[in-house]
């Protein structure tokens, strides 16, 4: 096989494999909102959405991983749909002008072989391309469902985690097809509107923040507490850790010592947070 068909079959086999997840992801959002609507039950008594898994914060983290790669296909589906597949304002497309142009060829003339090649040759090419149109539309739509089903049930979720990792996705996705960085590079060619970035990149980071940590304030207290009893134990061995499976086993010990030598922290959050 040449490097050029490795290539195309590499692509392929990659293009299978999203539309998969794609695919995967739609079911899994779809779920969750049948779930979030009480037309089916959740995996777990305790929590209105888990989509199939057990607990909603592996469903979310599964959405926002899926999420980037429904935009980047929406995007990229959307741009062949505009470009190449689609009669708009009056404007042909490319390969409709080729095949309208190949059926009318002076040169083939009204009758005989020459003739009969043209119209083979204008059936085979409209016959390769309907198969192509209704595979990109298909995966347009896929990828369009994908993207409102898990914008809807996200949310509901409260899994800080996903948002984030959806709103980090979206950047590079968007970057990667409209060239963000490449236009706040030119924008931003004096002193003034980078202070100026500057100062909304903080207040945005800083008030996203605060209202993520507000939002689900015990949780963010006891996952605070966690990173201080960890780092302490890191601390203790930075170099070869306490072993494998040993922070499943232990942290609760380690918890329980670092209150004992913290006593003034078990009337205080932390110790609201532990509880």
């Amino acid at each position: 096989m040449t490097p050029e068909g490795q290539m195309t079959s590499n692509s392929k086999f990659i293009s299978i494999i999203i539309n998969f997840l794609i695919i995967t992801g739609l079911v899994q959002a779809v779920w969750g909102l049948l779930q979030l609507y009480g037309m089916t039950r959740s995996f777990h008594s305790g929590f209105k959405i888990t989509g199939t898994f057990f607990n909603p914060a592996p469903y979310a983290l599964y959405l926002a991983a899926v999420f980037p790669l429904a935009l980047g296909t929406l995007l990229s589906s959307k741009k062949l749909r505009i470009k190449e597949l689609k009669i708009k304002n009056g404007r042909i497309t490319h390969k409709a002008q080729m095949i309208f142009r190949i059926k009318n060829l002076k040169i083939f003339g009204t009758g005989g072989i020459l003739s009969l090649v043209s119209q083979f040759f204008s059936s085979l090419i409209s016959s390769l391309l309907i198969p192509s149109l209704l595979i990109i539309n298909l995966t347009y739509c896929l990828s369009l469902l994908t993207v409102i089903s898990i914008i809807l049930v996200l949310p509901a979720t409260m899994n800080r985690a996903s948002w984030l990792g959806v709103a980090a996705g979206s950047l590079i996705v968007f970057n990667y097809r409209y060239n963000l960085l490449k236009k706040a590079k030119a924008f931003l060619h004096n002193t003034a509107r980078k202070l100026c970035a500057l100062a909304i990149v903080i207040l945005l980071t800083g008030s996203m923040g605060a209202g993520l940590y507000l939002l689900k304030k015990g949780s963010s207290d006891g996952k605070l507490l966690i990173w201080e009893v960890t780092i302490g134990k890191i601390s203790e061995k930075p170099l070869f850790g306490h072993g494998v499976g040993r922070f499943e086993a232990e942290y609760n010990n380690w918890q329980a010592a670092y209150f004992k030598s913290h006593p003034e922290d078990m009337g205080g959050l932390k110790g609201m947070a532990a509880e």
